[in-house]
């Protein structure tokens, strides 16, 4: 397991989210003990699905789940020291862009916030080997057809609130890791679906609708392109980094990495992919892009791939199956039962 071993305990925040509930359960897969914190939030959708991933994570004992505000900093403290851990995922936020404008206060307390508090964390804790936190490719704002987004561009031009949130969050952990050597390492995720997915997503939404007969809204008159990511080949990138201590240096920016698929895919083939796997033709709407939403985004994975050996394998014909798979035999028994 690289720089980690089996007895190495993991501290996990918005563990009963997407992509903490992947990350916990391959790393128990993998005999890591994994303390998860989560508050629960309903914001953007209903909990029962969070409630339905950490059960499933319960069945691993060695399992440790704590349902607490991240901003609470002495609780969270308390636990902390409790834990005994010896890294920190920090994945907790509120991560959709849309509602970030309907509720901004919330937005930017919960996601600068619960940053601050990991951060102080990991200030006070000596010997602590790996601090990894998601940050998203909202920080890059808009960009052209064709662009291809590394991680030297330039993030000051985020266009909703959400991405503008989590450029402040990478901000403030370079500002620790000057001041305090602290070993982060910064994850930015671009489009990521899959089993266990957010209701919210473009992918859940589509399949959810075209199976109840529902319309779907294509935006931007269906001129959209994006590097929608499977969630496994987000989760081997995770768990690389997680295996790779960081190489901090004074004055320079701590490492920070694009994981997506490289490939910019047309959102209206993955409709088609939609509609071959339930076997069923979608009813649409074209609509204008939605201030605040992109149009198009592409990954360069150069860096990721030369330091954390990272590369995309599951294409959207075999992610979407796999989705459509587990949105059918798990996900409608779950919110039917």
């Amino acid at each position: 397991m690289n720089d980690a071993d089996s007895d190495s305990k993991i501290f996990i925040t918005g563990v009963a989210g997407f992509i903490g509930f992947h990350v916990a359960k391959t790393l128990l897969q993998q005999g890591y003990r994994v303390v998860g914190v989560d508050n629960m939030c309903e914001l953007y959708y209903q909990a029962a699905l969070k409630k339905a991933r950490c059960e499933e994570l319960k069945k691993n004992e060695q399992f440790e789940f704590f349902e607490e505000d991240l901003c609470d900093y002495q609780k969270i403290e308390s636990i902390w020291k409790k834990a005994d851990c010896t890294q920190i995922v920090h994945l907790a936020a509120h991560a959709a862009v849309m509602p970030s404008f309907d509720e901004p206060f919330k937005y930017a307390l919960n996601n600068t916030m619960s940053t601050q508090v990991v951060l102080e964390l990991a200030r006070k804790t000596t010997g602590l080997k790996s601090l990894l936190y998601a940050s998203t490719s909202s920080v890059y704002g808009r960009s052209n057809a064709q662009d291809s987004l590394d991680e030297s561009k330039c993030t000051n031009t985020p266009i909703s609130i959400y991405g503008a949130s989590k450029v402040a969050n990478e901000a403030m952990v370079q500002a620790y890791v000057d001041r305090y050597d602290i070993p982060a390492t910064g994850l930015r995720f671009f489009k990521v679906y899959g089993p266990w997915g957010r209701p919210d997503t473009v992918f859940f939404k589509f399949v959810d609708k075209i199976y109840r007969g529902k319309t779907i809204s294509l935006y931007n008159f269906g001129n959209i392109r994006h590097s929608f990511t499977y969630i496994d080949d987000v989760i081997l990138g995770l768990i690389s980094a997680l295996h790779r201590r960081p190489d901090i240096k004074k004055h320079t920016r701590h490492p920070i990495y694009n994981l997506g698929n490289p490939n910019s895919i047309d959102l209206n083939y993955c409709v088609e992919v939609i509609e071959d796997c339930l076997g069923k033709k979608a009813e649409k709407s074209f609509e204008p892009l939605a201030p605040g939403d992109r149009s198009f985004t592409k990954a360069n994975i150069d860096l990721a791939k030369k330091d954390l050996n990272y590369n995309c394998n599951v294409n959207v014909e075999i992610g979407l199956k796999k989705f459509v798979d587990w949105y059918v035999e798990k996900y409608i028994p779950l919110i039917c039962g």
